[in-house]
């Protein structure tokens, strides 16, 4: 049988200052470009298709949307 924590002797307070080092290199990016860039609270999604019509004249708003929600022009 393998025992892995038989004689674990893990310091993990004196490293408590590297730790308080890593967390600091990490978090101060983050807190120095919150006020360059804001807040974002939005979550944008684009959905239906986009379609783009032409027309040589004058055409009838209307009926040009109910030609294509029909499939037809």
């Amino acid at each position: 049988m393998i025992k892995v924590f038989a004689h674990a002797d893990y310091d993990f307070i004196g490293l408590r200052k590297l730790a308080y080092i890593i967390s600091a290199i990490l978090i101060a990016p983050g807190l120095l470009l919150l006020p360059i860039r804001g807040l974002n609270y939005s979550i944008e999604f684009t959905g239906g298709t986009l379609v783009q019509v032409t027309a040589n004249r004058d055409v009838d708003i209307a009926q040009m949307r109910s030609a294509l929600s029909q499939g037809s022009l």
